[in-house]
């Protein structure tokens, strides 16, 4: 498959695992997908309760990001297979047969994938109305911040006057904490396209639209808030970031990115 269409690859959580051939993931996911060829062969002697099986099975590898198309990829790479392992067993016959089994449970399966598809599009719209429904509604309700005092100069070595300029200000930021924190990601990944390589949403294209740096620019943005609020309590607050500090070692996380 990956010969075929490289890619494919990208589809899996193995991806990054070298050599490929010796992935334990590969080898795992490699077995189970025979086993799944295995039980609709079986199948095929009862197809009237064979064929919810497979639409249920095309309908699951939506949420994987299967596309149309990969039915014929992997049409493909299984007759390849077949023929490697029955050497002479593999005749125009047998070919043809298999080749006729296969498009059948294709043309259950796609029509699922695609369904299923449809409706988790379906359902992430509604969920992104509903978001930005609820963001107006919080909007509507948020009295205004009034930065008391920041059109002159204040002495900033007065701790209270820094912590009152950080939370107050900090109040406008937190109204979008997922359009900041994106941008945030997107300008720490311009500054240092190396960084990326340390989150496992690094191969999503594209990069502003990420599910997974989105929900993690979310997270981040939510502990700078915390970190804001702890100004309040400096004394409780440093046993939180060191313990925050300590934890990203374990990310590959070095001094300099700080």
């Amino acid at each position: 498959i990956f010969e075929i269409a490289p890619p494919a690859l990208q589809l899996f959580s193995f991806k990054d695992e070298a050599p490929l051939e010796q992935s334990p993931g590969l080898r795992t996911h490699a077995v189970g997908v025979m086993k799944t060829v295995g039980n609709a062969v079986a199948g095929l002697t009862d197809v009237k309760n064979l064929i919810p099986v497979l639409e249920t099975l095309g309908g699951r590898h939506a949420q994987y990001g299967v596309q149309p198309e990969h039915f014929s990829i992997v049409g493909q790479a299984l007759l390849w297979t077949l023929e490697q392992g029955l050497g002479e067993l593999w005749t125009q016959q047998v070919k043809e047969a298999w080749t006729k089994t296969y498009n059948t449970i294709a043309a259950v399966m796609e029509p699922a994938l695609m369904a299923a598809a449809k409706k988790q599009e379906q359902q992430r719209l509604q969920q992104q109305q509903q978001q930005q429904e609820a963001e107006r509604q919080q909007e509507a309700e948020r009295p205004e911040v009034v930065l008391m005092g920041m059109e002159g100069q204040r002495d900033l070595e007065d701790p209270v006057v820094v912590k009152e300029l950080v939370q107050t200000t900090w109040t406008v930021v937190e109204r979008d904490l997922e359009g900041h924190g994106v941008k945030f990601f997107v300008r720490v990944f311009q500054t240092a396209p190396e960084l990326l390589q340390l989150f496992s949403f690094r191969d999503d294209k594209p990069l502003e639209q990420s599910a997974g740096m989105k929900r993690h620019a979310m997270t981040v943005m939510r502990a700078v808030g915390q970190a804001v609020a702890g100004l309040s309590d400096v004394q409780a607050l440093i046993p939180v970031l060191v313990g925050l500090g300590g934890r990203h070692a374990g990310y590959g996380v070095q001094p300099e990115h700080f």
